[in-house]
Protein backbone atom coordinates (compact mmCIF):
# COMPACT_ATOMS: atom_id res chain seq x y z
CA UNK A 1 0.00 0.00 0.00
CA UNK A 2 2.93 2.12 0.49
CA UNK A 3 4.00 2.07 -2.98
CA UNK A 4 -0.03 2.76 -4.31
CA UNK A 5 -0.51 6.36 -5.39
CA UNK A 6 -3.66 8.10 -6.17
CA UNK A 7 -4.76 11.51 -6.55
CA UNK A 8 -5.66 13.69 -4.14
CA UNK A 9 -7.81 16.71 -4.36
CA UNK A 10 -6.31 20.42 -4.21
CA UNK A 11 -9.28 20.85 -1.38
CA UNK A 12 -7.97 17.76 0.40
CA UNK A 13 -4.39 18.57 -0.02
CA UNK A 14 -5.05 22.27 1.68
CA UNK A 15 -6.77 20.18 4.82
CA UNK A 16 -4.01 18.36 4.95
CA UNK A 17 -1.34 21.33 4.91
CA UNK A 18 -3.62 23.08 7.02
CA UNK A 19 -4.15 20.29 9.38
CA UNK A 20 -0.40 19.80 9.71
CA UNK A 21 0.44 23.61 10.32
CA UNK A 22 -2.24 23.81 13.43
CA UNK A 23 -0.27 20.66 14.81
CA UNK A 24 2.90 22.26 14.71
CA UNK A 25 1.96 25.82 15.75
CA UNK A 26 0.67 23.39 19.05
CA UNK A 27 3.49 22.19 19.34
CA UNK A 28 5.31 24.92 19.17
CA UNK A 29 2.82 27.00 21.67
CA UNK A 30 2.94 24.52 24.31
CA UNK A 31 6.87 24.84 24.70
CA UNK A 32 6.26 29.00 24.75
CA UNK A 33 2.67 28.98 26.55
CA UNK A 34 4.17 29.32 29.88
CA UNK A 35 5.89 32.35 28.90
CA UNK A 36 3.27 34.48 28.54
CA UNK A 37 -0.55 35.64 29.79
CA UNK A 38 -1.63 34.79 26.69
CA UNK A 39 -0.60 31.20 26.59
CA UNK A 40 -2.34 30.84 30.09
CA UNK A 41 -5.53 32.74 28.83
CA UNK A 42 -5.49 30.29 25.54
CA UNK A 43 -3.65 27.29 26.12
CA UNK A 44 -4.92 25.40 22.98
CA UNK A 45 -4.68 26.94 19.49
CA UNK A 46 -7.68 27.35 17.98
CA UNK A 47 -10.82 30.37 16.81
CA UNK A 48 -11.18 32.94 19.51
CA UNK A 49 -14.78 33.88 18.51
CA UNK A 50 -15.98 35.01 21.58
CA UNK A 51 -13.09 37.70 22.41
CA UNK A 52 -13.11 39.29 18.97
CA UNK A 53 -15.25 42.79 19.25
CA UNK A 54 -16.90 44.17 16.10
CA UNK A 55 -15.32 47.63 17.43
CA UNK A 56 -11.86 47.21 16.01
CA UNK A 57 -10.28 49.65 18.43
CA UNK A 58 -11.77 47.61 21.21
CA UNK A 59 -10.36 44.50 19.96
CA UNK A 60 -6.72 45.81 19.53
CA UNK A 61 -6.83 46.96 22.98
CA UNK A 62 -8.00 43.69 24.55
CA UNK A 63 -5.37 41.58 22.00
CA UNK A 64 -2.50 44.08 23.37
CA UNK A 65 -3.50 43.61 26.98
CA UNK A 66 -3.67 40.15 26.40
CA UNK A 67 0.19 40.13 24.82
CA UNK A 68 0.99 42.55 27.89
CA UNK A 69 2.33 45.04 24.95
CA UNK A 70 0.01 47.85 26.08
CA UNK A 71 0.84 51.52 27.40
CA UNK A 72 1.86 50.80 30.81
CA UNK A 73 4.75 51.09 33.01
CA UNK A 74 6.00 47.67 32.74
CA UNK A 75 5.98 47.65 29.01
CA UNK A 76 7.36 51.03 28.46
CA UNK A 77 10.16 50.68 30.76
CA UNK A 78 11.16 47.71 28.84
CA UNK A 79 10.95 49.46 25.10
CA UNK A 80 12.61 52.27 26.98
CA UNK A 81 9.31 54.61 26.99
CA UNK A 82 9.69 54.87 31.05
CA UNK A 83 11.87 56.12 33.18
CA UNK A 84 10.17 52.95 35.83
CA UNK A 85 8.23 50.75 35.89
CA UNK A 86 6.03 51.49 38.26
CA UNK A 87 2.86 52.87 38.68
CA UNK A 88 2.51 56.16 38.90
CA UNK A 89 -0.98 56.37 40.48
CA UNK A 90 -0.63 54.08 43.45
CA UNK A 91 2.86 55.07 44.65
CA UNK A 92 3.57 51.68 46.63
CA UNK A 93 6.04 50.41 44.72
CA UNK A 94 3.72 48.37 42.85
CA UNK A 95 4.51 47.26 38.71
CA UNK A 96 2.36 48.74 36.76
CA UNK A 97 1.03 45.38 34.81
CA UNK A 98 -2.17 44.45 32.86
CA UNK A 99 -3.14 42.62 36.12
CA UNK A 100 -2.24 45.71 38.50
CA UNK A 101 -4.12 47.63 36.14
CA UNK A 102 -7.34 45.65 36.04
CA UNK A 103 -7.20 44.22 39.45
CA UNK A 104 -5.74 46.49 42.35
CA UNK A 105 -4.47 50.15 40.98
CA UNK A 106 -6.09 52.36 43.42
CA UNK A 107 -6.92 55.10 40.65
CA UNK A 108 -9.74 52.87 39.41
CA UNK A 109 -11.09 51.19 42.40
CA UNK A 110 -14.87 53.22 42.06
CA UNK A 111 -14.65 51.30 37.94
CA UNK A 112 -13.74 48.42 39.26
CA UNK A 113 -16.18 47.97 41.93
CA UNK A 114 -18.86 48.80 39.04
CA UNK A 115 -17.68 46.09 37.28
CA UNK A 116 -17.32 43.60 40.25
CA UNK A 117 -21.19 44.18 40.67
CA UNK A 118 -21.98 43.86 36.95
CA UNK A 119 -20.30 40.28 36.76
CA UNK A 120 -21.98 39.21 40.24
CA UNK A 121 -25.05 39.85 38.37
CA UNK A 122 -23.85 37.30 35.34
CA UNK A 123 -22.80 34.74 37.76
CA UNK A 124 -19.07 35.69 38.17
CA UNK A 125 -18.29 36.13 41.62
CA UNK A 126 -14.57 36.45 41.38
CA UNK A 127 -12.83 38.83 38.80
CA UNK A 128 -9.49 37.45 37.50
CA UNK A 129 -7.25 38.55 34.88
CA UNK A 130 -8.31 35.61 32.47
CA UNK A 131 -12.05 36.45 33.29
CA UNK A 132 -11.48 40.13 31.93
CA UNK A 133 -9.73 39.33 28.67
CA UNK A 134 -11.39 35.93 28.09
CA UNK A 135 -9.30 32.86 28.50
CA UNK A 136 -10.09 30.40 26.08
CA UNK A 137 -12.34 28.45 29.36
CA UNK A 138 -14.98 31.82 29.84
CA UNK A 139 -16.72 31.23 26.31
CA UNK A 140 -20.05 32.76 27.55
CA UNK A 141 -21.91 30.41 25.16
CA UNK A 142 -20.73 27.25 27.44
CA UNK A 143 -23.25 26.51 30.16
CA UNK A 144 -20.02 25.48 32.38
CA UNK A 145 -18.07 28.49 32.90
CA UNK A 146 -15.33 28.72 34.68
CA UNK A 147 -13.81 32.22 35.48
CA UNK A 148 -11.87 31.32 38.33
Amino acid sequence: LDNVTYPIELNDQQNLVKKQMIKKWQERWDIDKHNNTYGILKPIISHWHWCRHENRALDVIMTKMRLEKIGLNKYLHKINLSPTNLCNQCNNGDIETVEHYLLSCQKYNAQRARLSSFMRQLGITQITVPSLLGASNTDPKNKKKNHN
